[in-house]
């Protein structure tokens, strides 16, 4: 995503789906579209027992440089502006903590349209063990 040609290219892409018409995009890890630009490897912050399953191999380290790169809302930024010829929404799922880091995805309306909150994050939401300032929170649908 760092190389302007890979950038170019997507953006065709985008057009290609919504001449065909699309209503729009959802961005499935949206925070996690950026890599770190030296691609340093994440510090390991556990260690990881033989025959652990994925997740517990993922949560062995601290995700700084595979997630929530601080130029990540300028790709959304990019896209909103090609949404906008066709009057269509992006969408982006984010499963971060930290809420102020959220708010950036979609503050101001110039990058994604709407954010939805992982599932795990969610739970930690209604919980009461995260917050995001001035959302109300409500039972997920059964």
């Amino acid at each position: 995503w760092r190389n302007p040609e890979v950038r170019s290219a997507f953006d065709d892409i985008l057009r290609f789906w919504l001449d065909r018409g699309a209503d729009g995009f959802r961005i499935d890890v949206a925070h996690s579209l950026l890599k770190d630009s030296d691609l340093r490897d994440n510090p390991q912050i556990s260690e990881i027992p033989p025959g652990a399953d994925p997740m517990k191999a993922f949560l062995s380290y601290e995700h700084v440089h595979d997630m929530d790169q601080d130029d990540t809302p300028e790709i959304f930024r990019r896209w909103n502006e090609i949404a906008a010829e066709y009057d269509a929404l992006l969408l982006g799922e984010i499963a971060l903590d930290d809420f102020e880091r959220v708010r950036r995805y979609s503050d101001g309306g110039d990058a994604l349209h709407r954010v939805r909150i992982a599932p795990s994050r969610s739970r930690r939401i209604r919980s009461g063990r995260a917050c995001l300032p001035g959302a109300r929170t409500r039972p997920a649908p059964s």
